[in-house]
């Protein structure tokens, strides 16, 4: 069940974009006092549908970030962590 009262977001300003993953697998894997962490990243993509092209804004997530948030599909299924 989602408890968002219990989410908090670390942001790590100035980071460069090759040290950003590395940086949360070593937070995740040290990690003593969350019960869980996630990562994401916000970015823009092109959509061409074959017309006029326009700008979309996008989220790169971690593996577990849908569990981590504690969200379940309401029909399908999400991508999960491997492993």
């Amino acid at each position: 069940m989602p408890r968002p009262e219990s989410l908090y977001a670390l942001e790590r300003e100035h980071s460069s974009a090759a040290a950003i993953y590395p940086n949360y697998i070593d937070l995740r894997d040290r990690n003593r006092s969350f019960e869980d962490l996630a990562a994401y990243k916000m970015g823009q993509a092109v959509v061409d549908t074959g017309e006029k092209p326009s700008a979309a804004w996008l989220y790169e997530v971690s593996g577990n970030y849908f569990d981590a948030l504690g969200i379940r599909p309401y029909l399908g299924r999400f991508f999960r962590a491997i492993g």
